[in-house]
This record gives C-alpha cells, sequence and structure tokens, in this order.
C-alpha cells in the first residue's frame, strides 16, 4: 500500500517476570488468581531460550532476599545459562538500602562489561528527590570509575512527572504502567497513590 507508515521495533526487553509473579502490589484488592504457577529459575531460562533474540535485552532474574553480591552473581550465571548471543543483558538489582557509591563499586568488582543497571524506583527513595539524588551519585560513581557509560534503567517509575528529574539525576531507560493509571477529572490529572 503507497504511503503505508512501515514501523519496526528497534530493540525489545524480556522482562524477568518476577513483578508478575507477586501480583500488582500497588493495586488496591488486588488478589491471585487461583491455581497460579509459581515462577521459577529454569522457567526463565526456557523462557529467555525460547524467546529472546539476537538484539534484544535481556533482563536478569531478580530476587530482592538475596544480598547484592549474590543478586549479581545468580543474575550473571542465569545470564550465562541461557546460552543467549549477541543481546544486551540488563541486570537488575534490589539495593536493599546499599549506597549508591557501595552499589556501584559492586557492579565494577563483579560486573564490570554489564551492558545495562537496572532499578526499581520504589527501592532507591522516596520522594523524587531522594531517588534523583541516589541516581545521580550512582551516575557519578560509575562514570568516574568504569571510563564507559552504562545505562540505567528505572524500572516501575510510579509518577511520570518524576521522569525529568530522573533524567537530568542520570537515568536512561524509564518503564512501568502508572501512566496508564492516571484520570482525569475537571481538567486535573489524578493518580489514587496521591492521596496516601
Amino acid at each position: 500500500m503507497p504511503g503505508a507508515l512501515e514501523v519496526t521495533a528497534a530493540i525489545r526487553f524480556f522482562d524477568s517476570g518476577r513483578y508478575e509473579t507477586e501480583g500488582l502490589a500497588d493495586t488496591p484488592g488486588f488478589h491471585e488468581p487461583p491455581g497460579k504457577h509459581p515462577w521459577s529459575e529454569e522457567l526463565y531460562i526456557e523462557s529467555a531460550k525460547n524467546t529472546v533474540c539476537a538484539g534484544d535485552v535481556l533482563v536478569s532474574y531478580d530476587d530482592r532476599s538475596l544480598s547484592l553480591v549474590d543478586q549479581v552473581k545468580q543474575s550473571l550465571v542465569l545470564f550465562e545459562r541461557t546460552e543467549l548471543q549477541g543481546i544486551k543483558q540488563d541486570l537488575l538489582l534490589h539495593p536493599n538500602g546499599t549506597p549508591p557509591d557501595e552499589l556501584a563499586e559492586v557492579i565494577i568488582d563483579l560486573a564490570p562489561d554489564i551492558d545495562i543497571i537496572g532499578l526499581t524506583e520504589k527501592d532507591i527513595g522516596f520522594p523524587w528527590f531522594i531517588t534523583a539524588s541516589y541516581i545521580r551519585q550512582l551516575r557519578t560513581k560509575l562514570d568516574s570509575t568504569l571510563g564507559r557509560y552504562i545505562p540505567i534503567h528505572i524500572f516501575g517509575c510510579f509518577d511520570p512527572q518524576t521522569i525529568p528529574y530522573l533524567f537530568f539525576s542520570g537515568a536512561d531507560i524509564f518503564d512501568g504502567l502508572s501512566w496508564m493509571r492516571y484520570y482525569f477529572r475537571d481538567g486535573h490529572c489524578l493518580y489514587y497513590k496521591e492521596f496516601e
């Protein structure tokens, strides 16, 4: 068809799947469906092998119950077990209170060749200016020590209005479904979390 717009995806992200199995933690009244099968490392590897293609980004299988060092080690082992070639690796970490300089040191020591660092917004601080400060400190340490640029991916962006602040603090990639949970009334944009 002449003049038809052809669109092709430049990059596809294959998420870890953990958040989806934990339920919608920020949705009031959400209940797990009966008979739901638990997500596992083996299902993650099998799904990655059957779905991820060269050029895609594979997000690590994250486990917030592990220490930061063990999270990195586990993720690197699982990336290796997928046996995928030609992909980017997005290392999703939960700092669990670890300061940004210490997080950077762990990355520098254990995963200096990683393609992307992933963090969840709610893990690194609240309100937004604490999150922005964390990102700025992490970005500064990574840039000054590694001598190469590693994109920072922020998962679960709860308030789309904070994305510019986080971007100017040093984050590069954002995802989250919060923008779908806004509603408009009398010319105002509202989101239920602002009433907590």
